[in-house]
């Protein structure tokens, strides 16, 4: 409900009109270097019950790429913005040692509406929404019903929220600073190679990610 409420109000500050008067539409690029958390509620599932994990989580640096395109209104501007972010977090957890469950994202490409306010002539507050798909590599191994063990991949598909500030340093160039929270929809389920009759299969559900970014964009 909370995530909702928030992506409803940014959504509505992105899609606020502006005046027509502004600019011409200006190209950018940039890239940028972030600090991330990836966190996921773990569950084994066996003949028996669903047990939970704890949940597992991990952080660290990373780094990406982005192309946008936006038009500038006077005090605000509004736009799209193409994203491409690598993924080396690797966050694992186990149930009482037994089963060891893994989750490691490897890549993203995100979709996203910016929009900015001007607080003084070289300073914007800006706020993102947008769509963000992520590949994971995962790992299942225990021996809660038999010798049990299987990897593979998959994708999920979330929501990005942002809010950060952008700074002019010269007339092309800019640097910025945003935080981000990704939440995904869907969850990541897997059988398990052992024995089939017991039905064993382990989840990965809740999948978050929280980053803090800081890049340097370029005008074209």
């Amino acid at each position: 409900m909370k995530l909702r409420s928030v992506a409803l109000a940014i959504g509505m500050v992105l899609c606020t009109p502006v005046q027509s008067a502004g600019r011409d539409l200006v190209w950018y690029g940039g890239a940028e270097a972030d600090w991330n958390r990836l966190g996921s509620t773990a569950y084994a599932n066996d003949t028996f019950s669903r047990r939970s994990v704890d949940s597992i989580d991990d952080s660290g640096l990373g780094y990406g790429l982005f192309l946008g395109a936006r038009r500038d209104n006077g005090s605000t501007f509004l736009g799209g913005e193409l994203g491409l972010q690598d993924g080396m977090r690797d966050a694992s957890g186990s149930y009482a040692g037994d089963p060891l469950l893994s989750l490691e994202d490897n890549y993203s490409v995100s979709l996203s509406a910016v929009g900015g306010y001007r607080l003084n002539p070289k300073t914007h507050v800006t706020g993102r929404l947008g769509y963000v798909n992520t590949s994971f590599d995962y790992t299942a191994t225990g021996t809660a019903s038999g010798s049990l063990s299987d990897s593979g991949d998959g994708r999920l598909s979330g929501v990005v929220l942002g809010i950060g500030i952008l700074r002019q340093l010269s007339s092309r160039l800019s640097m910025r600073a945003e935080y981000r929270h990704t939440e995904y929809f869907d969850k990541i389920s897997t059988g398990v190679a052992g024995d089939p009759i017991s039905n064993n299969f382990f989840e990965f559900d809740d999948v978050t990610r929280d980053a803090f970014s800081v890049g340097l964009t370029l005008d074209f």
